[in-house]
């Protein structure tokens, strides 16, 4: 079996703060991609979270665990106009990173799953399943949820079929 390999299609790094970063006109000729997110806050408690296509409608489920410190959660979104990155927040000037990777996201046969790894330096670890439900190919990716400071990364990559 041969070894995938990874194309940058992308790359954003911030030179003034925004309040989201959008991706657009992504191709449908890979087999799936992975967006890694490196990112500080300019406000207290950033909870960053995706959307795609431009689609804030209720159609993101996912499950989540966290821990932070000594304490777990895991819990379960249905029907919700987003998937959080980091649902517990980020302090201010805090580096935070995440890593998505997207399966299949050019099919229109089927609903998008999306795995997410996100950590902070104080000590928060995410792990997110998750889904779109739409048939339609993804085109595009926005990542908001409040405002992402100068330096912020963000880095798209095709995985090849």
């Amino acid at each position: 079996m041969p070894t995938p390999t990874y194309e940058l299609l992308h790359s954003t790094t911030l030179a003034s703060p925004a309040s989201s970063i959008t991706i657009g006109s992504i191709e449908g000729t890979y087999g799936d991609l992975i967006l890694e997110l490196s990112y500080i806050p300019d406000a207290p408690a950033l909870k960053p979270y995706l959307t795609v296509n431009s689609d804030t409608g209720a159609n993101y489920n996912y499950v989540l665990m966290r821990g932070v410190g000594g304490t777990e959660v895991s819990a379960s979104r249905s029907n919700e106009n987003y998937i959080f990155l980091n649902e517990n927040g980020i302090g201010s000037g805090e580096i935070a990173t995440s890593k998505i990777q997207i399966s299949d996201y050019s099919s229109t046969d089927k609903h998008k799953s999306m795995l997410i790894t996100a950590f902070r330096v104080s000590g928060n670890v995410q792990a997110t399943a998750g889904r779109w439900a739409s048939t339609a190919a993804i085109t595009s990716i926005t990542l908001t949820g409040g405002s992402f400071e100068i330096g912020t990364t963000a880095n798209l990559y095709g995985v090849s079929k």
